[in-house]
């Protein structure tokens, strides 16, 4: 019993809508500013992992160039979960997943 959004193309316009301004107001800004700063992150680390390696600064981000775009080679998904509050009449027999934490 979960709700999910997955988005891997922010380019992608109508052919992978966003759920309903009515509905979530601010949940498609919200997540491309996510991804925005995620990205940001992403090739700080990158930059820092190719320094440790022995490599140029940029070498790894040079390699990381088509995340969230319509490439052939993007390999990049946000997966956002919502696990709604569980209701004391759930149905027997119902699936649930058990707690899932660190």
């Amino acid at each position: 019993m979960k709700e999910a959004f997955n988005i891997n193309n922010i380019e992608a316009g109508p052919e992978h809508p966003f759920p309903s301004k009515d509905s979530a107001p601010e949940f498609q800004a919200k997540l491309l500013e996510l991804i925005k700063v995620s990205d940001l992150f992403t090739k700080r680390l990158l930059r820092c992992f190719s320094i440790a390696m022995g490599f140029e600064a940029g070498y790894l981000e040079s390699l990381y160039t088509k995340q969230f775009t319509n490439g052939s080679h993007n390999f990049t998904t946000l997966r956002t979960l919502y696990y709604p509050p569980i209701k004391d009449d759930v149905a027997p027999g119902t699936i649930r997943l058990g707690e899932h934490t660190g």
